[in-house]
């Protein structure tokens, strides 16, 4: 029993809770019928199913660019020949991650600022990775997979228990001790006006709130990569490393003008999945992150290979960033993120490298080993993760009417928190197979 819980029995209060459960089924990706490969299903019917399947980023198929200086392509994942079959042996790297609550925008939003065209919606990147809308993922969709998907967790507008805890929100009939006669009855004293529900949010910014607990999630992982069949008669087993994260959000600090004396915030951009995720010294330009500069030439950038930018899952971030000149930006001062270059690294690069504690909270970081199915006995892995939350989520009261002259308020509610500064990451990064995932959980909320 929590302390929260035991304080409240002693004073003989009763608070409901509920197990917001996370939703498991997803969008079908990869064709179930027989074949060496694994093909897009590019059927009319979107199925959902129970499991996700990872997605190769690296692997024999893998282009990166040309090297100039070599003549030959690189990042394709070649390790070194195989005797058994008479082909080369490759080495691949699969991912497959989870984005808590809704999914999030493919680019970021902002307003232009004193009339300028800083800060406009091309210069925000994804501070989350690009999930798949479960919702409609059509064909075209799929063949764009990026291995990542989006969990609920947070937020469930059609449960009634859940809405039946917000003080803002009307109670649903089934629930109320009082209706049918009664159309709009409910037992909640809040404001059914724009300007009152506005003075209410404004005395206690804390009337609508919920407090979240943790979220339990279990992740059951199954490897689905049979090896060639020079292979077979070997233990394979698979390198896993799982990732669970939280993006960290740039301070924020507010002057006033000494000319005007008007409020001025400013703050640096948040990060760029694509290009932030990971950092470490021993990986620089001249080595394996872009073989393109080279230590021994006398082109022009070999001045450039000691330097060691920031990189994720294929891309690096760039060198020679653009800094944010003008003064009435709010990112006055501070680098603009950029989509970044192709890097180079194999997936032993990829999977071994440190996370960018500057960017990222790192909740939990382990590798283990997982044998394919075909193996029979410790073919599965069942992994449990705890995202502990143990804070009050508040919300902006009830939606108000879309006609601007009528002030009353809808039914609906503001069901995005205010307060979330970051939503968590569980990542799986899986060498030399193919993984598949299983996704159970709840959210324990409570009323407040």
């Amino acid at each position: 029993m929590s302390f929260r819980t035991r304080v409240l029995d002693a004073l003989d209060i009763q608070k409901k809770s509920i197990k917001l459960q996370v939703n498991e089924r997803f969008p079908k990706i990869y064709s179930e019928g027989d074949g060496e490969s694994l093909a897009i299903d590019t059927s009319p019917t979107n199925d959902m199913v129970d499991y996700v399947v990872s997605k190769q980023i690296i692997g024999p198929e893998t282009i990166h660019e040309v090297d100039p200086a070599a003549d030959k392509t690189v990042g394709t994942g070649l390790i070194g020949p195989n005797v058994g079959n008479g082909t080369a042996t490759y080495q691949t790297l699969d991912v497959l991650g989870f984005v808590v609550g809704q999914r999030p925008s493919d680019g970021g939003t902002a307003a232009s600022i004193g009339g300028s065209t800083e800060g406009n919606v091309n210069e925000y990147k994804n501070t989350f990775p690009k999930c798949l809308d479960r919702s409609v993922a059509s064909a075209a969709e799929r063949k764009e997979y990026t291995g990542f998907h989006h969990l609920n967790g947070i937020y469930d507008s059609k449960m009634h228990e859940l809405r039946d805890m917000r003080k803002s929100a009307l109670a649903p009939h089934d629930l109320d001790s009082i209706h049918g006669s009664v159309a709009v009855h409910t037992h909640k004293d809040w404001p059914d006006n724009v300007r009152d529900q506005f003075q209410l949010l404004q005395t206690n910014p804390w009337a609508d709130c919920l407090y979240y607990s943790a979220m339990k999630l279990q992740f059951l992982l199954t490897g689905i990569t049979i090896p060639g069949s020079s292979e077979k008669a070997s233990n394979h087993r698979g390198l896993v490393r799982m990732l669970v994260l939280k993006p960290k959000l740039p301070s924020i600090k507010v002057r006033f003008t000494g000319d005007a004396n008007c409020p001025v915030i400013n703050m640096a951009y948040p990060p760029h999945f694509d290009t932030d995720l990971f950092y470490t010294k021993t990986k620089t330009l001249a080595g394996r992150m872009d073989r393109a500069v080279q230590r021994d030439t006398l082109g022009g950038d070999q001045d450039l290979t000691h330097i060691t930018p920031e990189f994720g899952l294929l891309n690096r971030g760039n060198i020679g960033k653009e800094m944010d000149v003008l003064p009435e930006s709010i990112h006055y001062g501070h680098y603009k993120p950029s989509d970044g270059t192709r890097h180079h690294l194999n997936s032993f690069d990829v999977i071994t490298s440190p996370i960018n504690r500057k960017a990222y909270t790192v909740l939990e970081d382990k590798t283990f080993t997982l044998d394919t199915v075909h193996h029979g006995a410790a073919s599965t892995r069942l992994e449990t993760v705890t995202i502990p939350f143990n804070k009050k989520l508040k919300f902006a009261g009830r939606l108000p009417n879309s006609d601007t002259s009528v002030t009353t308020l809808t039914e609906n509610t503001n069901n995005e928190p205010l307060n979330l500064h970051s939503r968590p990451i569980v990542m799986f990064l899986s060498m030399d197979q193919k993984i598949s995932c299983q996704v159970t959980g709840y959210t324990g909320v409570h009323e407040c």
